[in-house]
Order: structure tokens, then sequence, then C-alpha cells
């Protein structure tokens, strides 16, 4: 009894440890259909992204729910009878089944994944789709040069570049939301290393100036999430927001997907704390270092080391996707 006891509880720890060994995106419960669809027209990137998340809502919820029922079954048929050699050979047979079919099932997904990632680029080979759309390598976006759209911090979309990038020319005085985020971060014990830019289109990153109003809700959030997670002795200053200087892009600062956070170096608490929770990834090359360590929470989001040169200041670049628990 005790070693049948012992061989279900290691085939379920098995069960559920199968999914973050495979990708950290699981358990997926949605959005299905990516924020971006509300504010540009849906291209290819958006239709294999959605092709993605349904596959990562059938795998979450064959092995959160379906997965454990079976579990139970099989743990059902081995204790209503344990001497009873055809019920237990059929418990051992459904539980051998179980993990084979889970197993079938991550492998498929990662082969489609790697498909994916080569349809949209193929160029990407080697990879996955998941790894290209977590890193913001992935334009859900049809690039339309005609357009001008309202975008969250209420700029407007106002030219587009050679590469069909739009650029966003924020608005001159202070939006609410910039009062109200500041508010949110202070309750939570978020700093703001400076008080936003006047007038409020001001270049921030090359005049000293930070401004959060316009901030997504999600990119609000998981920068509290962060701070909630790390603890009462951890220091999290937002240095970079929705101010205008840093580089445009469908995930980008001025769309409100990202924020900055200060970053002493190693041995800081907040770094200690990201390096030893999230999960590492290939270092990534931008603006401020050559190559910059990179870091996936369990939704996805992309927490990036930047180590700083003499362009700027050592931080960490974060692009939230979606909002999660850390």
């Amino acid at each position: 009894m005790r070693s049948r006891a012992l061989l279900a509880a290691a085939v379920l720890a098995g069960s559920l440890a199968l999914p973050a060994a495979a990708y950290a995106a699981i358990p997926f419960f949605g959005p299905i259909i990516p924020a971006a669809h509300n504010v540009c027209p849906a291209g290819w990137g958006m239709l294999i992204t959605v092709i993605n998340n349904i596959i990562e809502l059938a795998l979450t919820l064959a092995i959160v729910f379906v997965a454990p029922l079976v579990i139970a079954y099989a743990g059902f048929l081995m204790v209503l009878n344990p001497t009873a050699i055809g019920d237990v050979s059929r418990a051992r047979s459904i539980l051998l089944n179980l993990v084979i079919g889970i197993v079938v099932a991550l492998a498929g997904w990662l082969i489609v994944d790697a498909i994916m990632a080569a349809l949209y680029n193929p160029a990407a080979a080697g990879g996955t789709w998941y790894s290209l759309i977590s890193s913001g390598g992935a334009n859900p976006c049809l690039p339309v040069s005609s357009s001008l759209n309202q975008t969250p911090s209420g700029g407007q979309v106002t030219g587009v570049s050679a590469t069909g990038v739009s650029a966003v020319t924020p608005p001159s005085a202070a939006p609410p939301s910039e009062a109200l985020i500041r508010q949110q971060f202070a309750a939570a014990g978020v700093s703001v290393n400076r008080p936003a830019c006047s007038p409020y289109d001001l270049n921030g990153v090359t005049n000293g100036c930070t401004n959060v109003g316009g901030m997504l809700p999600a990119t609000v959030s998981q920068v509290i999430a962060l701070k909630k997670a790390c603890g009462s002795g951890c220091s999290v200053t937002v240095t970079g927001g929705s101010e205008a200087g840093h580089a445009a892009g469908t995930y980008s600062h001025g769309t409100g997907y990202k924020a900055d956070l200060r970053s002493a170096g190693e041995g800081t608490t907040l770094t200690d704390w990201i390096k030893k929770n999230l999960t590492s990834g290939a270092a990534r090359s931008g603006d401020c270092a050559g190559a910059s360590p990179t870091y996936a929470d369990s939704c996805g989001n992309q927490y990036v080391n930047e180590q700083g040169n003499g362009k700027c200041a050592a931080h960490w670049d974060i692009t939230v996707y979606r909002s999660c628990p850390l």
C-alpha cells in the first residue's frame, strides 16, 4: 500500500513538473487574443500568437484539470481493491498512459512551436515561437502608414519610419494618469526617481525627467508585484517610463509596455531576487550594453539586465505583456 501511494505521488509530481520544464508559459488562462488587437490591424504575427495561445490553453486544461482527475481515478482503483491484480494493473496502465500522453503533447507543442517560428521568420531557425514572442521579436501588427491612432497616454501617432515603426508624440500637459500612477507606486513602496517632464512632451531621456502617465495597467501592476515579491527590504525605483526619448516600437516605453528599474549591479536585493526566482534566457543586444542577460517570469514578461555604458546607467529593462503573480 505504501509503495503504491509513493508511486502515485511521484507520478503526480512528475506530471505537474513537466510543463515547467518545457516552458514557463504554462499554466496559461488567457487572454487568447493579444491586447495589441485593440490598437492595430492584426498581422501574420498575431495569427500565430493566437494559435500558440490556443495550444497553451488546451495543454493547461489537460494538465491542470484532466490529469488530476485521471490520477485520482487510478488511485481509487488501487485503494478500492489493492489485492485485485486486474485493478492494480489497470491503474498502473492508466498512470503510464497519462505520463506518456503529457510527454507526447508537450513534445508535439515544441515541434509546432519551432515550425511557427520558422514560418514567421525563417532566420529564427533553431528557436521557438514562444521565445520569439516573449522577447518582443514578433510584431503582431500590420504596418499602416496612413493611420493616426491614439496611444494609451493620450498622444498621437504622427509619423512612420522606413521600417514601419510609428513615432509617438506625447501630450504637452501631464495626463491625469500621471498623478494616479505615482500614487499607486507610492502606496506600494515603489519610488520614481525624478518628477514628470515639464512640458510633458520634453525628451526625458536627455533632460532628466521621468513620466509614468500612460503606462499600461499591466505594467504598473507587474512593477508593484515585483516590489511585493522582493520584500520590504528591496528597493524598487522607476528610472524610465513613458517619457519621450526611448526607442519606438509596438512593445515600447511610449506605448506603455515598458519600465526601467534602477539596478546597482551584482549584490543588490532586486538584482539578486530576479536572478534567483526568474528563468534565465539568451542574452539580448541593447542600446545600453552589448550583450545584456535576460530573464522571464511565468507570463513571459521579459526582464533585461542592461549593464549600462556612457549612454545610460545600469538598469533593469522590463517588458510586460500581461500581469501575473510573482
